[in-house]
């Protein structure tokens, strides 16, 4: 996690992402994901970093773009959490692999009002992973 490709005291970061954006009240949050290749060690490493933002004024339409699961490039302040590394928002952009990522979109916008979770998506998360997200984010508040 200490290996991030980061500028000091603001980050910028770009990946894949990793799980769909999910929407807290006046907060917003997805997981990026990026595989690297650590030559000391001879393994595969994943990073996985939270990037936290406002959905609305001019964030409101990240949620519905980052549907198709694009290559997400993200700015702003480095927080370093206890087992998570956190970006809070400042830019985001995206860009789709090929013109094909149309025919793989899902619904995966998911809404949370206190303790009960509101699911759009056809599939439902498991308690385990909605835990894991709600821990997250009272840590980045």
């Amino acid at each position: 996690m200490y290996d991030l490709p980061v500028s000091p005291a603001f980050s910028i970061f770009t990946a894949f992402l990793q799980d769909p954006v999910t929407i807290d009240n006046d907060d917003a949050f997805f997981y990026l994901k990026r595989d690297s290749y650590d030559g000391v060690i001879l393994s595969k490493i994943t990073m996985s970093v939270l990037y936290k933002y406002n959905p609305r004024g001019h964030h409101s339409n990240v949620a519905d773009n980052l549907r198709r699961f694009p290559i997400v490039l993200v700015t702003g302040e480095l927080v370093m959490l206890k087992r998570l590394v956190c970006i809070l928002s400042n830019i985001i952009e995206w860009t789709y692999p090929n013109q094909l990522a149309k025919k793989f979109e899902v619904p995966n916008v998911r809404y949370y009002k206190g303790k009960e979770k509101m699911a759009t998506n056809a599939q439902e998360e498991s308690s385990l992973r909605v835990k894991r997200l709600k821990n997250n984010i009272e840590n980045v508040k």
